[in-house]
């Protein structure tokens, strides 16, 4: 396709050592279950297409932060969790999850992410503006989750 190769060598052309290229992936928009688009897919879904067929591989000891374009960072980023002043999370899931406390480390099988700012209307499906059977179908795996799941992811 043309864009892609248009991409490829601008990258190419501003990074000519080979540290940062495109990495194009399937569209990831279809729900199977439903047969409708559902945009948001496309990120979660492309970064498992990216760490599963990079070339090179991702290695083993990488953590990667996956960001959006309006983020910025207060402080620099860190894989140390435990012990670090100001790290929020939620006692609950910790105290489920992690029965011998919080983790010490980002690592593999150790994910961190941010709460997201809305808290979780959109588990709500009388909701006006989220409502989810509209959005998503009947059957899809987006009406699995409950408010509770939803506000701590």
């Amino acid at each position: 396709d043309e864009k892609k190769e248009l991409l490829s060598k601008l990258y190419t052309h501003l990074y000519p050592h080979g540290l940062y290229t495109a990495h194009f992936t399937p569209d990831f928009k279809l729900d199977e279950k439903t047969n409708k688009k559902y945009d948001f897919y496309n990120k979660p879904w492309g970064l498992k297409h990216w760490l599963d067929t990079s070339n090179p591989p991702i290695r083993d000891d990488v953590v990667v932060a996956l960001i959006d374009p309006d983020m910025i960072f207060v402080r620099p980023l860190t894989t140390q969790i435990n012990g670090l002043e100001g790290i929020l999370y939620h006692k609950k899931t910790i105290a489920k999850d992690f029965p011998d406390g919080l983790f010490a480390k980002v690592s593999k099988g150790h994910a961190v992410a941010q709460t997201y700012g809305l808290g979780a209307p959109w588990t709500n499906d009388e909701h006006k503006k989220f409502n989810r059977r509209k959005i998503c179908g009947e059957g899809s795996p987006c009406l699995e989750p409950d408010m509770e799941f939803g506000e701590q992811h």
